[in-house]
């Protein structure tokens, strides 16, 4: 989503809370495109774009009445029908929708979606990607979280173009499709998400600035997904899968790392109290039949909880020290977003066992 554009390497729980005054043509050129979008059948009510030195966000006008941002189903857009025409996204192909909102998108993405200051964010956080050290993008590459040979394929304004659709879209029953307007909208992880059902609502009261919940994931995979480190609640496990029987998983259990330590002074790595604290999600793959969540009681769980917890922990540690030395905006990123990972690690994970 916009948040690309916005803030790529502040926390998530910082970025955009603050100061940017709009300019009489931004609040023109806002008020034309709201009012053209309610008349196409959609609705915004008590909301401003506001351009901040991180970027842009969308504030809440008056925060004793309900925000409402509601894209119905008509104006959503499949992301493989939004192309580059002249520069900047266009709807293309044999697409239903009403008159006028092919003119009205070419509008917006002009003047508050595919703008300088977007291609510019995205394009730094790319070029960071492969300003990474080789140690660290081996790893990643290990861990299934970024691969940049198939991330950059293609002409570089396509892989920014590619980036910028999926950070401006969602899964709409199975759909990946582009949210005006309520793509402007900020990420926090304890925030609402989305309402979906015959279109895509944000709704509610809000203090300052109105902010969604984009979807379910974890720290890293927020950075790599979205650009930025959010102190997500769960960790995923890395590697996805492993055995249920420990013998099994012994190949993956790395050798004993008591005292282990991430060597930044911005973060001592402490063991977590987990008899108190820990919590798992296993989801089970039965041959022949679908994912199901099952539940462990008892050893089971907890012998499988700290091999998971010591494999992503012994991982994680040794990704974060490949990163020593680099002071890069993305590195810095990734390293604060390893910290939240180590942090969510601590609280819950998630790991598919077979």
């Amino acid at each position: 989503m916009a948040a690309t554009e916005r803030g790529l390497y502040a926390p998530a729980t910082t970025r955009n809370r603050g100061l940017g005054t709009p300019t009489v043509a931004d609040l023109n050129n806002w008020s034309k495109l709201v009012a053209e979008f309610n008349a196409l059948g959609g609705k915004v009510k008590n909301v401003l774009c506001r351009r901040c030195p991180h970027g842009q966000g969308l504030f809440v006008i008056d925060p004793s009445k309900q925000v409402e941002i509601d894209i119905p189903e008509k104006l959503l857009v499949q992301s493989e029908h939004v192309a580059l025409l002249d520069g900047y996204p266009c709807i293309v192909g044999d697409v239903e929708l009403p008159d006028g909102y092919i003119g009205w998108f070419h509008s917006y993405q002009k003047q508050f979606g595919w703008t300088e200051q977007t291609r510019a964010s995205l394009d730094k956080f790319e070029r960071g990607l492969t300003q990474l050290p080789v140690q660290s993008l081996r790893m990643l590459e290990s861990m299934g979280l970024l691969n940049l040979e198939h991330r950059h394929q293609g002409p570089w304004q396509d892989v920014i173009f590619r980036q910028y659709v999926h950070t401006r879209s969602l899964l709409y029953y199975g759909r990946r499709v582009i949210i005006p307007i309520a793509d402007m909208v900020n990420h926090h992880p304890l925030a609402r998400p989305y309402q979906i059902f015959s279109g895509v609502r944000i709704q509610g009261l809000f203090h300052d600035e109105v902010l969604t919940c984009y979807n379910e994931s974890d720290p890293l995979g927020r950075f790599f997904n979205h650009g930025f480190p959010s102190a997500e609640p769960k960790a995923y496990s890395y590697p996805a899968a492993l055995p249920i029987d420990r013998d099994q998983r012994r190949a993956h259990i790395p050798p004993e790392h008591h005292g282990y330590r991430i060597s930044a002074s911005a973060m001592t790595q402490e063991r977590a109290d987990h008899a108190k604290h820990k919590r798992i999600e296993a989801v089970a793959l039965a041959r022949g039949h679908n994912s199901s969540h099952r539940h462990y009681s008892g050893c089971d769980l907890n012998e499988l909880y700290d091999d998971v917890h010591r494999i992503n922990h012994y991982q994680l540690c040794q990704l974060f020290d490949s990163l020593s030395g680099f002071q890069s905006p993305c590195a810095k990123g990734l390293r604060q977003a390893i910290i939240y990972q180590l942090k969510a690690l601590d609280r819950c994970v998630r790991v598919i066992v077979y």
